[in-house]
């Protein structure tokens, strides 16, 4: 998307206090989509106590349950640390 020139206006950012706001908004990141700069880029907050710029990714959730992976390192974690133990009360004794 070019663009040139200045962005501004007035927003509510659905919390109690109006905000200034602007958002760059890029709905598939993952898919080679992104936001690219030619030249300069100057972002600059006005001050304030409600004001921002937002750079944000589309609807991203993550996964609510861990990967399979993750389950099997940390379940080999547990056993080897419990293997661990094991040998060094054998060793002691």
């Amino acid at each position: 998307m070019p663009f040139t020139g200045t962005l501004g206006g007035s927003n509510n950012g659905g919390g109690a206090t109006p905000a200034n706001e602007v958002y760059f908004y890029s709905d598939n990141m993952w898919g080679g989509d992104g936001f690219t700069v030619t030249g300069t880029l100057t972002i600059q907050d006005g001050g304030g106590s409600a004001r921002g710029i937002y750079f944000k990714h589309g609807n991203f959730v993550p996964p609510s349950v861990p990967e399979p992976a993750s389950w099997a390192l940390l379940i080999a974690g547990f056993g080897l640390t419990g293997a661990a133990m094991r040998r060094r009360r054998l060793a002691l004794a």
